[in-house]
């Protein structure tokens, strides 16, 4: 290797060198901008950095519009929040239960009750008053209705339970809120919250009718009304289920139905009963459902759905038992579990059942 190739080979070696190990940062403004920069220095007013593509010369930014400023772990090659602005921590609504987040993601849910130059004070039902240092913050932020406290960690809120696995619940749905409902793959149902106390649904479901193996194909509207007797405690709902079926001749179905739920969204029971005629014949006896749901998991619940369905023809009855599991998700559930029918002849022991639900719109 000649002497002028080495001279070269150094000189990179140097030059690069301190930019291997210069910190890659991450600053991020009131408004979601976010760039990566070379922080130099920052205090109480302004923040001292270099935007790290073109290493230009030093900018120069008011601490007022940093929400955060992110450095990057070189040990642990992990990201931490190393400061939490005055603007950003003063800016948050502290009369609501906040969500306070540390960098070794430790998380406590209560109240701001001070903001000191180098410490926040926080007081939470968990721990109490604490003092916790300002670098050691990694978020704060408006608890969601859909968070809760679980053995000290937040646990996603159960999306309102209005359905079991197919039966209605006495949960609704808000205003504005819309979902997607899917079961056995064929059964499609959408719903719409109009107001907090009424939604308005309709699907498709085409299936065999058990009796004759037509193809039928029910085209039905869902209307509910829901509303809570003890907030979060116990729901009361009533609905129909209006339409016609569709096969080798039209047949018109109505349904009404009404449910009690007792408990909250991530543990309760329902006790429903409806009564209806299809083709023109009506039941001789209303049907029920015993239905449940009990979540043991941050991410699973249990669940059964129990049915007694009066037919047109006398005493005659059919019965459905099951018992599943709800796959909870941010975005949506995902239910399955086995059924096992009663009183149908030449039926199966057991049959699979699976199940989703996708929420298309949040409510503001």
């Amino acid at each position: 290797m000649s002497q002028h190739f080495k001279v070269h080979l150094l000189t990179a070696a140097l030059v690069c060198t301190p930019l291997l190990l210069f910190a890659q940062d991450t600053l991020i403004t009131f408004s979601g901008d976010t760039s990566l920069v070379l922080i130099e220095q920052y205090d109480e007013e302004d923040v001292f950095f270099r935007r790290l593509d073109s290493r230009e010369s030093l900018r120069q930014l008011g601490m007022r519009f940093v929400s955060h400023i992110l450095y990057q772990d070189q040990q642990n090659n992990t990201n931490y929040y190393a400061f939490v602005s005055s603007s950003y921590l003063h800016s948050i609504d502290t009369s609501g239960i906040l969500v306070l987040v540390t960098v070794e993601q430790e998380t406590y849910i209560g109240r701001i009750i001070s903001i000191q130059d180098d410490t926040v004070q926080f007081e939470s039902e968990r721990t109490g008053f604490v003092s916790i240092p300002r670098q050691k913050i990694s978020r704060v932020e408006l608890a969601a209705e859909n968070l809760i406290l679980k053995n000290g960690t937040v646990w996603r809120q159960h999306p309102k339970p209005t359905h079991y696995f197919w039966s209605p619940s006495g949960y609704g749905l808000s205003a504005g809120e819309v979902s997607y409902q899917n079961f056995l793959i064929v059964y499609n149902q959408i719903n719409f919250g109009i107001t907090d106390r009424f939604s308005m649904g309709a699907f498709l479901f085409p299936f065999l009718n058990p009796f004759s193996e037509d193809l039928l194909l029910p085209v039905l509207i869902t209307p509910k009304v829901a509303f809570p007797v003890v907030e979060d405690k116990f729901n009361l709902s009533g609905g129909a289920i209006l339409g016609t079926v569709f096969g080798e001749r039209r047949l018109n179905i109505a349904l009404a139905y009404g449910s009690a739920t007792y408990g909250n969204r991530s543990r309760n029971i329902s006790l429903g009963i409806g009564y209806g005629g299809f083709g023109g014949k009506w039941s001789k006896a209303p049907s029920l459902s015993l239905s449940g749901l009990f979540r043991v998991s941050q991410k699973t619940s249990l669940l059964t759905e129990n049915l007694l369905i009066s037919t047109s023809e006398e005493s005659m009855y059919l019965g459905f038992l099951s018992i599943g599991a709800r796959t909870i998700w941010p975005k949506g559930t995902l239910d399955y579990g086995v059924f096992f029918p009663v009183g149908l002849e030449n039926a199966a022991t057991f049959s699979p059942c699976l199940g989703f639900s996708l929420p298309l719109n949040k409510r503001k």
